[in-house]
């Protein structure tokens, strides 16, 4: 049975700095279709994941401050596979929706080091999700797939280049901020590559020096999913909130 709980870090203790924004994590033992996990049957309890990673909130705080425009906001889940031991095995973003890779990298590998407990019965797996800053999404408007996907489906080129340079050909979501011109802004990235996989920072690459439809004086918040990019959008492209 899925087991969620939020923990609200940094509401007791030491007054925050003038400004500073919360991270809000949630713990999430969840199936997962991930292959790498259909032999894990370890768990550890909510209370010893809860403690490693607040041990670390200084490090995942710096990570978010990396991307401190006030459009930035979203969430970030990683997964972890533990080993017997409570040595971090892999760390991958599995799910975001915060549009800034450098970011999402900083967590990734700041996770990578942890060390929990030993699990019970063996290796195990845990999703856990990292909120920043909800509010600000006031500050940035959602807009529907097609707004943007003919700029994406003409440099399918590109991003083809990218699949073949990196050996890798699944479906991919984008998060991106689109100003003024249609200027990118910021991009972020998922898929559920570990760590130290080029691909995302390749196609964030590419996605940086693209030219969107001209919001005016808003900022947008464009999500697409990234399969292969055909002329007419998928059906599943067209579920994209």
């Amino acid at each position: 049975m899925t087991l969620l709980f939020a923990i609200l870090l940094g509401a007791c203790g030491a007054e925050k700095p003038r400004g500073e924004r919360n991270v809000q994590y949630r713990i999430q033992h969840a199936e997962s279709p991930d292959t790498r996990m259909a032999d894990l049957h370890g768990h550890l309890a909510d209370e010893e994941v809860r403690r490693v990673i607040e041990e670390q909130r200084a490090g995942f705080n710096n990570c978010f401050r990396q991307s401190p425009d006030a459009f930035i906001s979203g969430n970030v889940e990683l997964t972890f596979i533990v080993r017997e031991t409570g040595r971090v095995a892999d760390v991958f973003v599995s799910k975001s929706s915060l549009g800034a890779l450098p970011a999402e990298d900083c967590l990734v590998q700041t996770a990578r080091f942890l060390e929990f407990p030993a699990p019970h019965g063996g290796k195990a797996r845990f999703a856990f999700p990292f909120e920043w800053n909800e509010p600000a999404r006031r500050l940035s408007e959602p807009v529907p797939v097609d707004w943007g996907y003919a700029v994406l489906a003409s440099n399918r080129e590109r991003f083809e280049r990218c699949r073949s340079k990196h050996d890798f050909q699944a479906p991919f979501n984008l998060l991106i901020y689109v100003g003024r011109l249609g200027t990118v802004l910021s991009a972020g990235f998922d898929s559920g590559l570990p760590p130290g996989n080029e691909f995302p920072s390749c196609v964030v690459d590419i996605v940086k020096g693209l030219r969107f439809p001209n919001p005016g004086n808003r900022i947008v918040r464009y999500r697409s999913l990234v399969e292969h990019l055909p002329d007419d959008l998928t059906p599943m492209n067209k579920d994209i909130d």
